[in-house]
């Protein structure tokens, strides 16, 4: 069984409806570009993909590193990747699933994850 996001919700493949799919997305290291305008071509293509994929989906998961940046920081959000995460809370507000299977860079973002 899989647990949603930090809670304890957990589905299995009878959960899910035949027209929805479950889609993986790996290593994205938002964050990682030194060129802001790169950075901001990334993230629109990601969030270009979330959207695309929305309608069928009934979960996403996230696998390794979503952001490249120093998570020892408390109170710093990395540049390129604010709409990434609008585009998440969008999808939980639609229903959709997200997990996110942490990676070393990730933990720095467990208690924003918890929020949303």
């Amino acid at each position: 069984m899989l647990k949603h996001k930090i809670h304890s919700e957990q589905i299995t493949l009878d959960d899910i409806p035949e027209q929805k799919k479950i889609f993986f997305c790996s290593d994205l290291h938002l964050g990682r570009d030194t060129l802001f305008t790169l950075a901001q071509q990334r993230e629109k293509v990601i969030v270009q993909w979330l959207e695309s994929i929305a309608k069928k989906a009934y979960a996403i998961f996230f696998l390794g590193d979503i952001f490249d940046f120093w998570f020892e920081y408390k109170h710093v959000i990395p540049h390129g990747s604010i709409r990434f995460q609008a585009k998440i809370q969008t999808l939980v507000d639609q229903k959709i699933k997200i997990f996110f299977l942490l990676a070393i860079m990730i933990f720095g973002w467990i208690n924003i994850l918890k929020n949303i």
